[in-house]
């Protein structure tokens, strides 16, 4: 495992890499290579890390203290920590041999002020961690993704799309790019191959769909659909982030409430099903909320090509109810819940108050 003296001594070849880097594809390509090879010990590391966590968070494999499981239960959470603070501390001397930062305005700090917040415990970003992506790739990144990473961090912005954190955009950079030979070679495309190159990805839909940055067109954001080989671009950007235009028209709109869920091991799920619903779906949801105590922050009706869907969050409990029927006239509706963990008895509470209306 990488130590902090190991990563110390290496900032003498930082700070020169990069002095020494170009302004040009071959020079971002070389910079990132040597990043890679800085940090392939964490990178690496970082997937067995995330078995070792998800082991950790399994209640199944809660451990005496005293006994040999517990033992390496331990090491197993010191060795975690290491990594993460090995790697907060590569972050941090690649940000201290930047010779400058990026000046954010106030409206690019308050960009996402109005995205509702699912939960108030997010995983945020350090802002050296993006000082440093910027230094390694030798372009600036659009100010929405600093202000988003450092604002509401690792999540799933309106169950659409999540971007990327920066060791993620290093580790995967160049195998990203390698895969998108079918949109440069469609006679039609948006980019170039020189400027697809030279994209970096910042993040994915739900669907696997790419959201690209290309240094070419800075206050736009492009997407390269996964069932598609015609590229898309948002042209707002990160002002708003899912409209979605390709030369035939708008495919997506961008919805007048955003919301944000964090992507925390330890966020919870519920989930009921009732099977012959007695009212409709739009009754049902009001009838329901007619007996709760808890305030609703919002109710949100969304429809897909399949599915109705209604939300309804749920500052208490820091998460939403998600109520969905399929649209083919089967009755059946689905709930879901999410929540943090410290409202557990909130939720087995109303989970029961389902029940009256023929929730299982």
């Amino acid at each position: 495992m990488l130590t902090k003296q190991h990563l110390e001594n290496l900032r003498p070849k930082i700070e020169i890499a990069l002095s020494q880097q170009l302004r040009t594809a071959e020079g971002r390509f070389a910079g990132l290579q040597f990043a890679r090879d800085c940090i392939d010990d964490v990178t690496r590391t970082a997937s067995e890390l995330q078995n070792y966590e998800a082991r950790l968070s399994d209640p199944r494999n809660a451990a005496d203290p005293t006994t040999s499981n517990g033992n390496l239960r331990a090491y197993q959470e010191g060795y975690v920590a290491g990594l993460r603070e090995a790697l907060d501390t590569l972050m941090q001397l690649i940000a201290v041999a930047a010779e400058h930062s990026t000046v954010r305005s106030e409206y690019d700090r308050r960009l996402f002020d109005a995205v509702y917040r699912v939960s108030t415990r997010l995983v945020t970003i350090p802002e050296s961690h993006v000082v440093a992506l910027e230094q390694i790739l030798g372009i600036p990144l659009p100010h929405g993704y600093y202000t988003f990473m450092t604002t509401l961090g690792l999540g799933i912005y309106c169950d659409v799309v999540a971007l990327f954190p920066p060791e993620q955009i290093l580790a995967e950079y160049t195998e990203e790019v390698d895969g998108w030979a079918s949109f440069w070679e469609n006679p039609d495309a948006v980019l170039s191959r020189e400027q697809l190159q030279v994209s970096i990805p910042l993040g994915k839909s739900i669907e696997g769909d790419q959201i690209i940055f290309c240094p070419t067109y800075p206050e736009r954001l492009f997407v390269l659909p996964r069932h598609d080989n015609v590229i898309y671009w948002i042209p707002e950007g990160f002002k708003a982030l899912l409209h979605w235009v390709s030369a035939a028209g708008v495919i997506n709109e961008q919805p007048a409430f955003t919301y944000f869920e964090p992507f925390r091991k330890d966020r919870q799920q519920h989930g009921l099903h009732n099977e012959h619903p007695s009212l409709p779906l739009p009754a049902l949801v009001q009838a329901v909320r007619a007996q709760w105590t808890l305030p609703v922050a919002h109710e949100l009706h969304q429809d897909t090509e399949d599915y109705h869907y209604i939300l309804l969050f749920l500052p208490t409990i820091g998460g939403l109810v998600q109520f969905e029927q399929v649209l083919d006239g089967d009755p059946r509706v689905n709930v879901s819940v999410s929540y943090d963990p410290e409202h557990a008895n909130v939720v087995v509470a109303l989970a029961e108050g389902l029940k009256v209306f023929g929730f299982e």
